[in-house]
Order: C-alpha cells, then sequence, then structure tokens
C-alpha cells in the first residue's frame, strides 16, 4: 500500500483496511473520530484539528498530539468564537471549524422514538464502529476513547485507552439520545434502575426496548436494543465484547438474560 512498514496500525493503515486513501483529511464530524477531542490524544484527528486551527490562524506544528500547545489553541479558538474555552473539541467547536450550524438537542419523537432507535442501531451495523470498554460516556453522546479500568476483555494488553468505539451502555446511550430520549444514563447498571424505564414480558416488549443481561439489577453486565424476530427469533443489536463491532446478534447468544425493559416517559 506504499505505507512505512513500522508494524503499527496508526491511521493510514487503517485507511487502507477500510479501502479508503489515506491522502484524504480525516473528518473531524465522523465515527472515526472520538465525539470529544481531549488533553494527550494522539491520532490522524489530531492532525486534522491542528490543520483547521492552523487554518484559523495558529501556529502550531503538526505533531499528531493534543499536547498543552494544541490545548491552548483551541482555547483561544474557542474564545474567538464566543464558545467556552475548555480546551475540549465538543460538537459545538467542530461545527465552528467546519463552518456547520451549531448543533442541536435532537427532538424528542415520542412514540416514534422506538422505531428511531431500531434504525438508527442497524445503521451502526454498516459503520465500523468497534467494542471499546469505556467508550460512549462522554459530556457529548457518542463514540469515545475508551478506558482501561476494570477492562477485562480478552484483548491484552488492554486497548481500550488507545481506539474509538462504543461500549454496550455507550452505544444504548448513544442511540436513545439521538431519538431525542436525552441521558438514559452512563452504564447499565444506571440503565436498568432508571426509573424511566418499565420491565416488560417478552411477549408485550416492542422493537427498541432495551434487553439486559445479568442475574439482577446489581449484576447487571450486558445490554443490547432489541429489534423483533426474525423466523421466531428474538434478535437485538449491540456492541457485543472487545475485538468485535456493533452487530445483530440473537438474544440467546448472550447468557443471563434479565429482561426486557421499555421507556414509558
Amino acid at each position: 500500500k506504499g505505507l512505512t512498514s513500522d508494524g503499527l496500525v496508526g491511521p493510514a493503515t487503517k485507511s487502507a483496511l477500510y479501502y479508503e486513501d489515506p491522502a484524504v483529511a480525516i473528518d473531524l464530524r465522523t465515527l472515526r473520530c472520538p465525539v470529544d477531542l481531549e488533553p494527550d490524544e494522539n491520532d490522524g484527528c489530531v492532525t486534522e484539528l491542528q490543520n483547521k486551527l492552523n487554518a484559523h490562524g495558529a501556529s502550531l506544528t503538526v505533531d499528531h498530539v493534543l499536547g498543552t500547545g494544541t490545548t491552548n489553541a483551541v482555547r483561544t479558538y474557542q474564545s474567538s468564537v464566543g464558545l467556552p474555552a475548555t480546551g475540549v473539541v465538543n460538537p459545538a467547536t467542530k461545527a465552528k471549524l467546519y463552518g456547520d450550524p451549531a448543533p442541536q438537542q435532537p427532538a424528542d419523537l415520542g412514540s416514534g422514538r422506538y422505531a428511531a432507535v431500531v434504525d438508527f442501531g442497524e445503521q451502526a451495523t454498516g459503520q465500523n464502529i468497534q467494542y471499546v470498554w469505556g467508550g460512549g460516556h462522554e459530556t457529548d453522546f457518542g463514540p469515545s476513547i475508551g478506558i482501561c479500568d476494570d477492562y477485562g476483555g480478552s484483548i491484552t494488553p488492554c486497548p481500550a485507552d488507545k481506539e474509538v468505539g462504543l461500549d454496550c451502555s455507550g452505544f444504548a446511550r448513544w442511540l436513545y439520545w439521538r431519538a431525542g430520549a436525552g441521558d438514559i444514563g452512563q452504564t447499565t447498571k444506571d440503565q436498568v434502575v432508571n426509573p424511566r424505564f418499565t420491565k416488560v414480558t417478552a411477549a408485550t416488549a416492542i422493537p427498541g426496548d432495551l434487553v439486559f443481561f445479568g442475574g439482577s439489577a446489581a449484576t447487571v453486565h450486558h445490554v443490547g436494543v432489541y429489534t423483533g424476530t426474525v423466523n421466531g427469533v428474538a434478535m437485538m443489536v449491540n456492541a457485543p465484547q472487545t475485538a468485535s463491532y456493533v452487530r445483530d446478534d440473537t438474544i440467546a447468544s448472550h447468557s443471563d438474560l434479565l429482561g426486557y425493559y421499555h421507556l414509558s416517559s
């Protein structure tokens, strides 16, 4: 592919693997970049950020690292365009950098939110969104760089704090937010006890409801989005585990079914 043979799966190698042109700049607004770019990130998204900041008057060395100099340039830029000078490159900052309208809170779709959750979930199965432990738990909603705290995945050493993606609860949180339901909770344990959710039977569950796995609310360990039945088999869309991507699974593929939960308000 004409890339440097350094054995590192960096942005250019990822681009080549996904049949994209490594010479094409990464767009900060896409799912390839975390919803919030924060200090110490080191990847092609930072390269694009530095190029964008330089185009707006900064004089940064493009070194791919969101270090102190780049963070200060972000703060300066945010102040210049009337945004809070946090140094975090959030959706509002990205919109300004690209000349887009300010991002809006998704409107509550009411009874239509359940079908929307399913639609958004199925769209995600074709977008190469990888499972990342701790992904999706930023202040803003969407894929993020994960964490390695309490990591128990099969891939070692833990890759989560260097990858962009979603874990199971971060995925469910993102889908419901996009459907206008607001924040349903950070983790599976938060979501399963959210008073807005009511446990329902499999017979009365509708596509778009959440399905939790674990012996009890205290030991819940996974969540997916129920998408209906195919030939009598109950299905869900979910972010399954490290080294996998958002996909459709049978509900029976995960053990310890706790139940179906419906957002009632």
